[in-house]
């Protein structure tokens, strides 16, 4: 797919990747810029975002971003849905936006399903909707973040590593 990215932090990495619909993001600034988002939800079309997140070993706890919806013609509605195969997606919770010039922080989304934990094709695909005009409006996203807890002990580890290694 057009778009994609792999941001890396110090603990763990994704892929960012953007639906064929929709123009390719641009980043600049040190942000996500996406345009072209649809006036109304529609999970047949290609209009989303997916953050792919594998958790092997981990059971998620937060998902939070910041974003900046344009003023008058940003979206005003953030979807977001699930799969742990990559291809049947689930939804899982929806937010108001604020359209104005400023960035704002989302973290209300639930994401303590345990679905989600331990999966190894985890991907969020976000569909953001409702500016006022036909594919208009630009959603930028920076500082995407997901926390989680790590479920096997590094005792554990050890001991699986010495018991196969006799």
């Amino acid at each position: 797919t057009d778009g994609d990215l792999t941001p890396v932090t110090g603990t763990a990495s994704g892929t960012f990747t953007d639906g064929t619909d929709l123009p390719a993001p641009t980043v600049a600034g040190g942000f996500v810029s996406t345009t072209g988002w649809p006036t109304t939800l529609d999970t047949s079309a290609s209009y989303y975002i997916d953050l792919r997140v594998p958790t092997v070993g981990r059971d998620l706890t937060g998902f939070t971003l910041d974003y900046n919806s344009s003023t008058d013609n940003g979206p005003t509605t953030l979807d977001l849905y699930y799969s742990t195969n990559g291809t049947d997606f689930t939804s899982l919770d929806s937010e108001s936006l604020q359209r104005d010039s400023a960035f704002h922080n989302l973290s209300s989304f639930d994401i303590t399903a345990t679905e989600l934990d331990n999966s190894a094709n985890l991907t969020f695909r976000l569909y953001a909707y409702g500016p006022t005009t036909t594919s208009a409006g630009t959603l930028q996203l920076d500082n995407i973040t997901f926390t989680g807890d790590c479920v096997f002990s590094p005792l554990s580890v050890l001991i699986n590593e010495v018991a196969w290694s006799g």
